[in-house]
């Protein structure tokens, strides 16, 4: 095994590609060590050896051999977890490559490696931070993606990274930062200072002065350049902000800086024009928001920068740091402040509901929520994170699709949405959940799914079938209790992989992002067990129930741990699941149910993959939180 004594985490700027719990799987806190008495420094060699045992425990299934803080952190990919959740159910061995970063003076340590996952590799990136010899800290990023984690394996680590700088003066932590700093200016519109060594290697690919690597259609080729004129092209002019910036583990001895930030793109940059080119235009995944999870980390020397490596994960827009949960916007992209409107008394039926979804997605378009009555305190949330009404899609939003389903619950306040729209001129589908209370938009839940095909087919079909659309005699409809009483058995059939819990209809068909996924009936593709790897839908929010339609519709959340790899097929015998089911991720699913003679009778959903362990914001974090085994 190459071994590589040093941290890395590197920074990514030209991707396409998202309060601490308690409990969980493992009861932590009852297996805590007593404390102990402030130990001795943890220098080089202590610090890479509790990496390794970090390495050693998580293959093992086991962090309780570990030294850990009575109030241990942890996360991954942005999102807390229980220790022992997320990688800790999947890892199955180690890779091939490592490399340390050492910071005595704070207790952490820093790492990149490759590590395998159910038998496929991904690509680490570790921080553990110790207090009194116990780690009370662990914030991790995994790449799941087969060629940049193989990419990395391949890589030797640089000499560099492993070089000491001479005693005599080495610069101070605080400079090293400040050197590191200025390269996020310098992304920004300024300059850095580059040394003539520099390169930056991103998710194992190296993306300066690399003339093999090219952008299909591009007439010139910004990976060709070096650090700084790459940079002076404002190539990376998508970035809106870094934010927050932390510089976590300090090697001075070696001169290393690592540290993890979010990049921010907004998706507003639609094109840029480098000094002495023409106006070119924004790469395609450029051209709608989401966040960059990055580790980065830096070689400076003689107060510049030299080597740069990084590992990336792309999260939603806006997603905050899992430990520096801080404003991260900056004036270059402001949100006008909203004025509440004055209530409103007397209810709102099915077309005063339907009138807000109107005007809410007319101003969307118009990039104009001013547009709106708001309550105090309107809540606006973009594939499960908060935002301020007028940020995310409302920057984007370039026009209306031409399907669109709107289901009403005039009981509540609560009308939902499923459609079509234009994302600077691309196509997509939404989920709108809007609450009204006295006349105002209290609530504004957003579900975009950035998939031209999904769009596609949904525009294909014309118009929602027409069993989500008429309405049902008086006489014939059921209590919204007992519909979502029906239609909760849909989730409780497939946790249990039984189809005959829920009471579907013969005629059943269900429907997932435009496309008939029900095969050979809604109860019997159930029985084939093809869904056991779901271990558990939770929350599960009925938001809007349609009474006069008799459908049911909401938004649930599933979690997949990653670690059924198998499942046994009746009359088949045992089946391998699919690669993506072997990993941790999280979906969110808008689903709606038409019931009819209490049975189930459509299923219509759209839904969008989140990082695993997402949680719903509309939803206290311990009702909601049902993640890992």
């Amino acid at each position: 095994m190459r071994t590589v004594r040093c941290l890395v985490l590197l920074i990514a700027v030209c991707a396409a590609s998202w309060g601490p719990p308690s409990g969980g799987p493992f009861a932590l806190a009852a297996q805590i060590r007593p404390a102990v008495a402030p130990a001795p420094l943890c220098e080089r060699t202590c610090l890479e050896g509790l990496v390794d045992r970090y390495l050693e425990a998580l293959v093992a299934h086991d962090p309780f051999g570990l030294p850990l803080a009575p109030a241990v952190v942890f996360s991954e990919n942005s999102q807390r977890l229980p220790l022992g959740d997320g990688l800790w159910n999947t890892a199955t061995g180690l890779g091939e490559y490592r490399l340390y970063v050492s910071d005595p003076e704070t207790g952490q340590a820093g790492f990149f490696g490759t590590v395998l996952e159910n038998g496929g590799l991904v690509a680490l990136a570790l921080r553990l931070k110790l207090e009194n010899q116990r780690i009370s800290e662990i914030e991790t990023l995994v790449v799941r993606d087969a060629a940049a984690a193989k990419a990395v394996d391949a890589m030797e680590p640089q000499p560099a990274f492993l070089e000491a700088l001479p005693a005599v003066g080495r610069p101070t932590r605080q400079e090293l930062i400040a050197v590191a700093d200025r390269y996020f200016d310098a992304i920004d519109g300024g300059k850095a200072p580059f040394g003539p060594d520099c390169n930056r290697v991103q998710n194992g690919s190296q993306t300066t002065n690399n003339p093999s690597l090219t952008i299909p259609g591009m007439t010139w080729n910004p990976f060709s350049l070096g650090c700084q004129a790459q940079i002076d092209t404002t190539f990376f002019s998508f970035v809106d902000n870094v934010r927050p910036r932390r510089f976590a583990v300090v090697d001075r001895e070696r001169g290393l800086v690592f540290g993890l930030f979010m990049f921010h793109v907004s998706g507003t940059v639609t094109s840029y024009t480098p000094p002495g080119r023409e106006a070119t235009p924004a790469l395609p995944q450029n051209l709608s928001p989401y966040t960059i999870a990055v580790a980065e980390l830096y070689k400076i020397k003689n107060a510049q920068l030299g080597r740069i490596e990084a590992l990336q994960v792309n999260v939603p827009y806006g997603t905050p740091s899992s430990f520096a949960p801080t404003e991260w916007r900056t004036p270059k992209r402001p949100v006008p402040a909203l004025t509440p409107a004055p209530a409103k008394l007397g209810p709102c039926d099915r077309a005063c509901l339907e009138g807000f979804v109107t005007r809410y997605l007319d101003a969307m378009v118009a990039h104009d929520p001013a547009r709106l009555p708001v309550a105090p305190g309107v809540v606006f949330t973009e594939n499960d994170v908060s935002l301020r009404l007028g940020e995310a899609l409302w920057r984007t939003a370039s026009g209306l699709g031409s399907y669109r389903l709107i289901l009403a619950d005039p009981a509540t306040g609560n009308v939902g949405f499923m459609g079509t729209i234009r994302e600077n001129g691309k196509a997509a589908a939404l989920v709108v959940r809007l609450k009204i209370d006295a006349g105002r938009i209290a609530e504004a839940e957003t579900l975009v799914l950035r998939n031209e095909n999904t769009a596609a087919n949904l525009e294909k079909a014309g118009a929602p079938d027409a069993l989500l659309l008429e309405a049902v005699p008086a006489a014939e409809r059921l209590p919204r209790g007992t519909l979502i009483g029906l239609a909760n058995t849909y989730f409780e059939a497939i946790e249990q992989g039984n189809g005959g819990v829920a009471p579907f209809d013969p005629g059943c068909n269900r429907f997932e992002n435009g496309i008939r996924t029900s095969g050979q009936g809604c109860s019997a593709q159930l029985d084939t067990h093809i869904f056991d790897y779901i271990q558990s839908i939770r929350p599960r929010r009925f938001t809007v129930v349609d009474e006069e339609r008799q459908v049911v519709f909401g938004n649930f959340m599933f979690n997949h741990p990653g670690d059924i790899t198998w499942i046994n097929v009746p009359g088949q015998g045992r089946r391998e699941m699919i690669g993506a089911a072997k990993r941790p991720f999280a979906v969110d699913v808008a689903e709606a149910f038409r019931i009819k003679n209490q049975k189930i009778l459509k299923v219509e959903a759209l839904m969008v993959s989140l990082p695993y362990g997402t949680q719903s914001p509309y939803v206290p974090l311990e009702a909601g939180r049902q993640v890992g085994r």
